[in-house]
């Protein structure tokens, strides 16, 4: 377990930026994951579980790599692909049954790994994921890093919502920080893209919360361009 000063050395501006390289997943998240994993008092040779909601079958995922070289077991939910070989069942997540999804693939209460990686859609999977019922160490989830630090906006939830290149989707990384707060998980990292932020589960972290990491300090912009839209339809968060 994570104890008081060792916060030092998960947190973005510190220790993790050192740690990124990918074996599997799109940019740094193999190497994040697994300097976590290990930080947390149990190797990640000991295998664990993981859960991930991925759109990407599995030449990129966050998963991939827990499975193949550490032994993990676990499933990925992707709405196209189903590929047992890969642990891959093919199913449309949408918050009204992301619950029963995990229930029907025996998903256990505590868990080690969640990843959700969907697109624009982030959000409000883990917003509707029963925080009694399931409750993972580690979550890896992507936010809107064209918006600033401590903005607070989401996209409306829409299930036929695409990436295309522009600046609308997803959450910003305060309005995931918010979400994470009300679930009991601190942010600790953003990988060095600016595509992707990692949560720890507080009572793993001996008592140094999230509140003690601002947003802005672990915040990384998004390196791609993407075309600027202005637009009405961001939902704001309240902290």
């Amino acid at each position: 377990m994570l104890v008081g000063h060792r916060i030092l050395h998960i947190t973005g501006y510190v220790f993790l930026p050192y740690h990124e390289w990918a074996y599997t997943s799109r940019r740094g998240q193999d190497g994040i994951l697994h300097t976590i994993l290990s930080n947390l008092g149990s190797h990640p040779t000991n295998g664990g579980v993981y859960v991930d909601f991925g759109n990407s079958g599995p030449a990129e995922s966050n998963s991939k790599f827990l499975r193949e070289r550490y032994g993990y077991r676990g499933v990925q939910i992707d709405p196209l692909v189903h590929d047992p070989q890969n642990a891959i069942v093919k199913e449309s997540l949408n918050p009204n049954n992301v619950n029963q999804v995990l229930k029907k693939y025996s998903v256990p209460k505590d868990f080690d790994v969640l990843s959700v990686n969907m697109g624009t859609n982030d959000f409000w999977l883990w917003s509707e994921m029963d925080r009694e019922q399931y409750r993972p160490k580690v979550v890896v989830i992507g936010y809107n890093g064209y918006l600033p630090p401590n903005d607070m906006r989401v996209a409306k939830y829409n299930e036929k919502h695409i990436m295309d290149g522009t600046t609308y989707f997803g959450a910003s990384l305060g309005a995931l920080r918010a979400l994470g707060d009300s679930k009991g998980y601190s942010l600790v990292y953003c990988e060095s893209k600016g595509t992707t932020c990692f949560f720890i589960r507080n009572d793993l972290l001996g008592g140094v919360v999230g509140a003690q990491i601002k947003p802005e300090v672990v915040y990384r912009e998004t390196e791609t361009p993407a075309v600027k839209v202005d637009t009405n339809d961001w939902l704001t968060i309240k902290q």
